[in-house]
């Protein structure tokens, strides 16, 4: 019961990616795209992993590169650190 719940919410999940300069992004409720675990790509990235350790769906795992591609691609170089913003919020 409970994994069939989990794979719906992955499925709609995937259904709510979205393609991006590179890899899959997903837009928050707010219309932010949040990096990191909390309400970013990293944790429906992490999500997805989990789905795909479960059922071995290979489009779970598919999604979560992308996503995690995306959010490689959105780091930036500070002094010797490597950094994302919270969101693209020009905040």
């Amino acid at each position: 019961m409970y994994l069939e719940q989990t794979c719906a919410a992955g499925k709609h999940l995937i259904t709510q990616a979205r393609p991006a300069e590179v890899g899959y992004h997903w837009q928050a409720p707010d219309g932010f795209i949040y990096h990191s675990f909390a309400h970013g790509t990293t944790g429906i990235a992490l999500f997805l992993l989990y789905l795909y350790h479960y059922t071995k769906n290979q489009v779970y795992v598919d999604y979560a590169i992308v996503g995690m591609e995306y959010e490689i691609s959105q780091a930036i170089t500070a002094d010797t650190y490597i950094v994302w913003y919270r969101s693209d919020s020009p905040l």
